[in-house]
C-alpha cells in the first residue's frame, strides 16, 4: 500500500495513532533534528489529503491557533481570524489535549434565512503530530434529512395500509358469520371489493413513487409526444370517469415534444385527471388540454369540482396529505397522487402549479421544457 493511501485511511479513520503518519509529512528534517518552529508548515502532501477528506478540515497548533481552516469553517461562524470561538469545540480540543481521547459529536447551526435552516453537522476531533489537532467538520442535514423523510414515509405507509387491511379482515369476518345471508353477502361483498381495489391503489402508488425517485428520467430520455402522453393518460382513466360521472374532454393537439420518459410523463398527467375526477360532482366535465408558451409546454388539467382550501393549497403536494380525508376514503384516493406528479415533474426540469378557487373548481398546470434537440422520439 502507497503511503499516501496509508495517511488517507489513517485520517478518514480518526485513531490516535494518525499523528505518527502525519509526523512524515510535516518536515523531511524532523527526523533528524527536533522542530523548533513555533507555527509548523504543513507538507504539500498533508494538504493534498485533506484537501480529499470530505467535509471541511481544520488544523490547530499547538496553541490552539488555526494553521488551516476549509472555507466552510469559516461560514459555520467556528473561527475567528486565527481562533476557534466555537465553545463546544474548544471543550473537545482541551479534553482531547488532557486525556488523548478522539471525540465526536453533532452540532446544530443556525444557516439563517427565512425561515431559518439548521444545519446538522457532524464533528471529529483528532491528534495530529508535534501537538497539532484535526477538526473534521462535515455536513450531514441532508443525509439525515432524508433519513428523516424514509422513517416517515415507513410508518406513513404502515398506518394507510392498516385501514384498508383491517377493513379487509373485518369483512371476510362478517361475510362468514351471514354466509347464509344472501342480501347481507351480496353488501358486504361489494365493500370488500371497494376496500380491496383501495389497497391495490396504495400499492400502485408506492411503487410508482418508489419507481419515479430511483429512476433518471433524463439519463435515457428520448423525445416524447406531448399529445400521445395525453392521450393516453386520458384514455387510462375513461372508466373511473365513466363509474363517477364525468365528462372527459381533451383540447386540441399542440405537436410539442419534451425531452423525458413517457412512461412517467404519462404517470403524471394521469395522476392530475385522477385526482380531478375523484373531487369532482357527478356530471361535470374535465378537460385536459396541451399548449406551447416560451418554450414552455403547459399541460392543463381543469375541473369544476369543490375546489381547494386556500390554507391547504401548500400542502398538496405532500405525501399522504389529503384536503378532505372521508372523501378520499370515499373515492379511493391514496394521497399520494399529487407527490408523485410534484417528483416527476421536478426530475424533468419542470413544475407543477395549481389554482383553485372552493366550490368553483380547481386547474393544474403541468409545466415542462420543450424539446430542441431530439437524440430520440417515441414515434
Amino acid at each position: 500500500m502507497s503511503l499516501g493511501v496509508t495517511i488517507l485511511a489513517a485520517l478518514l479513520g480518526l485513531t490516535v495513532g494518525v499523528g505518527s503518519m502525519v509526523a512524515y509529512f510535516v518536515s523531511e528534517r524532523s527526523r533528524r533534528k527536533p522542530i523548533e518552529i513555533e507555527r509548523p508548515v504543513l507538507s504539500s502532501d498533508l494538504l493534498s489529503v485533506l484537501a480529499v477528506i470530505p467535509g471541511s478540515a481544520i488544523v490547530l497548533d499547538e496553541k490552539d491557533r488555526v494553521l488551516r481552516a476549509g472555507a466552510s469553517a469559516l461560514a459555520y461562524g467556528f473561527i475567528q481570524n486565527d481562533q476557534v470561538v466555537s465553545q463546544e469545540l474548544l471543550r473537545d480540543v482541551h479534553e482531547l489535549r488532557s486525556q488523548g481521547r478522539v471525540s465526536e459529536r453533532k452540532l446544530i447551526v443556525d444557516k439563517g434565512g427565512n425561515p431559518p435552516k439548521p444545519l446538522r453537522l457532524q464533528v471529529r476531533v483528532a491528534p495530529l503530530a508535534h501537538g497539532l489537532v484535526l477538526i473534521l467538520v462535515q455536513d450531514v442535514s441532508a443525509a439525515e434529512r432524508v433519513q428523516d423523510m424514509r422513517i416517515d414515509f415507513t410508518a406513513n405507509v404502515s398506518h394507510e395500509l392498516k385501514t384498508p387491511i383491517g377493513a379487509i379482515r373485518l369483512l371476510t369476518e362478517t361475510i362468514r358469520d351471514n354466509a347464509d345471508d344472501p342480501k347481507a353477502v351480496a353488501r358486504f361483498s361489494k365493500n370488500l371489493e371497494k376496500e380491496a381495489d383501495r389497497l391495490s391503489a396504495l400499492v400502485r402508488d408506492i411503487m410508482d413513487l418508489s419507481r419515479v425517485s430511483v429512476e433518471d428520467p433524463l439519463a435515457k430520455g428520448i423525445a416524447v409526444t406531448v399529445d400521445s402522453v395525453v392521450r393516453e393518460a386520458t384514455d387510462r382513466c375513461r372508466i373511473l370517469a365513466e363509474e363517477s360521472g364525468i365528462t372527459l374532454k381533451v383540447g386540441d393537439p399542440c405537436y410539442a415534444r419534451v425531452y423525458g420518459d413517457r412512461d412517467q410523463l404519462i404517470t403524471a398527467v394521469r395522476n392530475l385527471i385522477d385526482n380531478a375526477i375523484r373531487y369532482s360532482e357527478p356530471n361535470t366535465p374535465v378537460s385536459v388540454s396541451a399548449k406551447v408558451e416560451d418554450d414552455l409546454v403547459r399541460i392543463a388539467v381543469v375541473d369544476r369540482g369543490i375546489g381547494i382550501p386556500a390554507k391547504a393549497r401548500n400542502r398538496i403536494f405532500e405525501r399522504f396529505y389529503r384536503v378532505d380525508k372521508a372523501r378520499s376514503r370515499q373515492t379511493g384516493g391514496t394521497g399520494l397522487g399529487l407527490a408523485i406528479v410534484k417528483h416527476i415533474a421536478a426530475e424533468h426540469r419542470g413544475t407543477v402549479t395549481c389554482w383553485s378557487t372552493e366550490g368553483a373548481g380547481s386547474t393544474f398546470t403541468l409545466v415542462l421544457p420543450e424539446a430542441s434537440e431530439l437524440r430520440g422520439n417515441d414515434d
